[in-house]
């Protein structure tokens, strides 16, 4: 069982503002509660059921959002021949503290013998720009929109959950 979501709109109830321009769009308040204690109490109930029931669980942490619609930005930029010395990229410090409730519920789940962790910010944060989440690859968007990773995006991820899945032998 892989669970994934877009943790960030689950605990934070809003939508993203990178601090750098791009802001989601749509309406502010997403999920109607004021505690990140309650989301994280269900998934930890979920998570727990299941590895009970002897389920393997694949946990996928939050993917960096961007605030732009990244196939759009990078249209743009080569459309008025804005020249960009680094890729698209937000702030690994805002993903952070965006996602801090969401990261405490997450490691607050325990350790089990079922239970993988795949952190979407390890392959995209840090590398190869430091303090930097990247939106693009060699040119190419990651995200067909501003927080969904695209078929290229989803690819990389789903080789790092199928290599954890190695590791711990479950394949």
């Amino acid at each position: 069982m892989i669970l994934s979501a877009r943790w960030s709109i689950l605990f934070e109830e809003e939508r993203f503002d990178n601090g750098e321009g791009g802001v989601e769009r749509g309406a502010r308040r997403i999920v109607p509660h004021d505690d990140p204690h309650v989301v994280g109490g269900l998934l930890r109930e979920t998570v727990h059921r299941l590895l009970e029931a002897g389920r393997r669980v694949v946990l996928v942490y939050p993917v960096p959002e961007v605030g732009w619609n990244v196939p759009e930005y990078l249209l743009r930029t080569h459309q008025f021949g804005v020249k960009r010395d680094a890729p698209l990229s937000t702030s690994h410090a805002v993903f952070l503290e965006r996602n801090r409730h969401a990261l405490e519920q997450l490691d607050g789940l325990g350790e089990h013998p079922n239970l993988i962790r795949v952190r979407p910010a390890e392959m995209l944060c840090d590398r190869p720009l430091a303090g930097r989440c990247v939106a693009e690859m060699d040119g190419r968007p990651l995200y067909y929109d501003d927080d969904h990773l695209n078929s290229l995006g989803a690819a990389l991820l789903a080789e790092v959950v199928v290599e954890a899945m190695r590791h711990e032998g479950w394949m």
